[in-house]
């Protein structure tokens, strides 16, 4: 009997089960065949070996304007995997024309973009030391990086939209901008 399940499961593992379709969904800013290359994830490989945390985090890495993987195994030979793309929500002057774009969880979307910013908070006042594509951004003080997540979540908790800056310069001294013209 335990070698009638060891066979079982060993043919499942290597023979049966194997990846011959993977559907992707939710994304218009990657194309199927981008996030495909960048998850990690061959046709022929097994379904149920699948590392679905790996490739998560692999697409959300190299593919910065995705926010959020989903994957789910169909059986007998399909891979489904959605993605949420990430918004923009904070942008830092980089001081030479160009922006660093930043979501609501501090990831870097874009560290040289050149576009409109409209609509987008500005970060304040805080040196970043590293601003890589797909990183959370790393910030010089780890006490400005605390006082702006703290700040985020304030707005988002309260759902202010209209909110044009804000500044962290360590424990105690915070501020938000309220429409270009009021300091809070």
């Amino acid at each position: 009997m335990i070698t009638l399940i060891a066979v079982g499961t060993v043919l499942s593992l290597t023979v049966f089960f194997k990846i011959e379709t993977v559907n992707i969904s939710g994304s218009g800013m990657y194309s199927s065949e981008e996030i495909t290359e960048n998850s990690n994830i061959n046709i022929g490989d097994n379904l149920f070996l699948v590392n679905k945390g790996k490739c998560a985090e692999s697409l959300e890495k190299n593919l910065p304007y995705i926010y959020d993987v989903d994957i789910k195994r169909k059986l007998p030979s399909t891979l489904i995997i959605n993605v949420t793309e990430a918004a923009a929500a904070y942008m830092i002057n980089n001081g030479d024309e160009t922006y660093t774009l930043l979501d609501d969880r501090f990831k870097v979307l874009d560290n040289a973009y050149t576009a409109g910013t409209e609509g987008l908070t500005e970060i304040r006042n805080t040196a970043f030391i590293s601003n890589e594509n797909g990183s959370v951004i790393e910030f010089e003080n780890a006490e400005s990086a605390d006082g702006l997540g703290q700040l985020s979540e304030i707005i988002t908790k309260l759902n202010i939209t209209e909110i044009t800056a804000i500044s962290s310069d360590g424990k105690n001294n915070n501020y938000i901008v309220y429409e270009n013209r009021i300091i809070l």
